[in-house]
C-alpha cells in the first residue's frame, strides 16, 4: 500500500500550477496509480480517474482498492466484488471479504468459506480449513496455518507441502519464504525444502534477488538465494519496507543516517539529512524532514520543490501531491501536469 507523508508547513510560496483547468477539485482523497488509474473519494464514495483527470469509474462505491492485474476490489452495502479497468463489474459483489488478484487468482470469502477464484469469478478450489497467511495468495501459492503445521497450496489447489513444523512461515516472494523455528530464521522453497539454513535471528522476504538478514538484531546485511552474504551485516534496521530492495536499491540506516545502497553494496549518502526516506520507485523516493517533504533521485538530489503538505510515491509516471486540500499531478521533474 502507498504511504502518504504529511508535515505541517508554513511560509512557503503558493504553488503555481501549469494546468489551466482544475480537474482534481472536489476530491477528498486521491491515492496512487495502478494500471493507469487512481482511486478517488468524493462525498464518501469511491471511484477511479485516469492520468488526465477523466472519470473512468464514477465515485459510487462504499470502498475500493487499487487495481492489481487489471482488477480492483470494490464494495457496496458490505458486499465485495471486482471491476475491470473499464469500470465493468466482472465478479459480482456478493462476498464478505476479498483480496487482490495475484497470478490471475484471488481468495474470496462468503459465509466463512474461503474460495480461490479466477478473473471471471469461477471457483477453482476451496480452502476448507486453517487460516491463510497474509490473507491472500503470493507468488502463486497460499500458505495455510493449521493445528498440525503449515501447508503450501498452489493456485490450482495442489498441496505442495504439508505438516511443516515451524513457529512462523511467512508468505512467498521470488520463490522462497522466510521461516522461523526456535528463534532461528532461514528460507524454504515451495516444496517445503530448506534452501537457506535456519541460522539468523531475523530475516525479511526476498526482493530484487536479495533478502535482509541479521544474527544479532543490530547489524543487518543481505544474502542471495544461495545463502551467500553479498552485502555485509553492518547496517541498521530498514524503514517501513516489508522487503528491503526496491528499484535495485535499498534505503537503510548507517551510523544513524539514511543511505542509499545498490545491489553491489555501493553507498550514496543523500545531500541532506532526512528523518525518513521511502522506498524508491522508477528512480524516485519521497523524503522528509521535520519541516518539509520532497522527492529525491538515487543520487540523493531533490527533484521536487518544497511547499506540499503531502506527496505520494511515484507510480505509473505520476507523483500525487497535496497542499491545503488541493491535489496536483506531477511528472518526474516535479512539473505540475494536472491540478
Amino acid at each position: 500500500m502507498l504511504l502518504v507523508f504529511a508535515v505541517l508547513l508554513s511560509g512557503f510560496p503558493t504553488i503555481q500550477a501549469q494546468a489551466a483547468k482544475s480537474k482534481l477539485s472536489g476530491y477528498t482523497i486521491i491515492e496512487g496509480f495502478s494500471d493507469g488509474l487512481v482511486k478517488v473519494e468524493k462525498n464518501g464514495k469511491y471511484g477511479f480517474i485516469d492520468k488526465k483527470g477523466k472519470v473512468i469509474v464514477k465515485p459510487k462505491y462504499d470502498m475500493a482498492y487499487s487495481f492489481s492485474e487489471g482488477m480492483a476490489a470494490v464494495s457496496k452495502n458490505g458486499k465485495y466484488g471486482f471491476i475491470n479497468t473499464k469500470g465493468e463489474v466482472v465478479v459480482k459483489l456478493k462476498y464478505d471479504y476479498v483480496c487482490s488478484f495475484s497470478d490471475g487468482v484471488a481468495i474470496v470469502e462468503k459465509n466463512g468459506k474461503k474460495t480461490v477464484i479466477d478473473k471471471k469469478g469461477k471457483a477453482i478450489f476451496t480452502i476448507d480449513s486453517g487460516s491463510v497467511v497474509g490473507g491472500a495468495m503470493y507468488d502463486g501459492v497460499a500458505v495455510v496455518k493449521e493445528e498440525e503445521g503449515y501447508r503450501i497450496i498452489n493456485k490450482k489447489g495442489k498441496v505442495l507441502a504439508k505438516n511443516l513444523d515451524y513457529d512462523v512461515l511467512e508468505y512467498f516472494s521470488e520463490g522462497l519464504a522466510a521461516v522461523c523455528k526456535d528463534d532461528k530464521w532461514g528460507f524454504i522453497d515451495k516444496d517445503g525444502k530448506v534452501v537457506v539454513k535456519l541460522k539468523y535471528t531475523y530475516a525479511r522476504a526476498f526482493a530484487d534477488g536479495l533478502a535482509m538478514v541479521t544474527k544479532d538484531k543490530k547489524n543487518y546485511g543481505f544474502i542471495d538465494k544461495n545463502g551467500k552474504e553479498v552485502i555485509k551485516r553492518k547496517y541498521g534496521l530498514l524503514g517501513s519496507s516489508p522487503y528491503g530492495f526496491s528499484d535495485k536499491v535499498v534505503v537503510i540506516k548507517k551510523n544513524g543516517k539514511w543511505v542509499i545502497v545498490d545491489k553491489k553494496g555501493k553507498e550514496t549518502e543523500p545531500k541532506k539529512s532526512y528523518t525518513f526516506i521511502n522506498d524508491f520507485k522508477d528512480g524516485l523516493a519521497v523524503a522528509m524532514t521535520l519541516e518539509d517533504i520532497t522527492v529525491i533521485n538515487k543520487k540523493g538530489k531533490e527533484v521536487v520543490k518544497k511547499g506540499y503538505d503531502s506527496i505520494l510515491d511515484f507510480s505509473d509516471g505520476i507523483l500525487i501531491a497535496e497542499k491545503e486540500g488541493k491535489y496536483y499531478f506531477l511528472d518526474k521533474t516535479g512539473k505540475v501536469v494536472l491540478q
